[in-house]
Formats: structure tokens, sequence, C-alpha cells
């Protein structure tokens, strides 16, 4: 399994307790040319599955709930959210989401 990308910084939006994403929001080999060229500060959108839940944490940048996304391949997304600009969510694991944000 590869390891966990960088932090997924959220800047956009997370739509979680959506049906299971269609092709039309999702582009997996665009997500995935993103990731091997770590090309910072280039927005994405990945769709997948919350493995890992996490708790909200607090930095000197806010409080930030951050969690795991299995987007397929073996592959696996590290993902952090600064609820204090987007607002805090639910996210249990096992959930089908879209994650739109900066890489």
């Amino acid at each position: 399994m590869r390891a966990l990308a960088a932090g997924l910084c959220l800047a956009l939006a997370i739509a979680a307790c959506a049906p299971a994403p269609t092709s039309d929001t999702c582009d997996p080999a665009a997500f995935r040319a993103v990731q091997t060229a770590h090309a910072a500060r280039t927005e994405v959108t990945l769709c997948g599955t919350v493995v890992r839940a996490g708790r909200l944490r607090r930095s000197r940048s806010g409080t930030h709930r951050v969690f795991v996304v299995d987007v397929g391949a073996d592959d696996r997304v590290q993902v952090d959210a600064n609820v204090d600009i987007m607002g805090n969510f639910p996210i249990p694991s096992g959930e089908h989401v879209v994650v739109r944000g900066e890489y």
C-alpha cells in the first residue's frame, strides 16, 4: 500500500452523505497525476470511502478534522479540513465522499 499522501488541505467543500460519486464529479487519473508530481497548491477533486475518521484537533491555524479516504488502486489519502473555515461536519467511517480542495 502506498504511504499516505501529504495532507490534502480542504479549501472548498466536502459532500458527505451523498450517493456514490459519479465520473462527472471525480477524475481519479487527474488526482493521481497531481499526487505523483507532488504538485503543491493544486486544486483537486477526489472520491472515495472514509476508512478512518479522526477527531477534531486544534493548531495555530484553527480547528481541524483529519480523516483518511481510500481513493482506490491501493491508495489512501489523509484529508485535513479546517472546520473554522468550513464549519464542523460529521464524517463516519464507511461514508462515500467527494473531496474538493488544495493538494
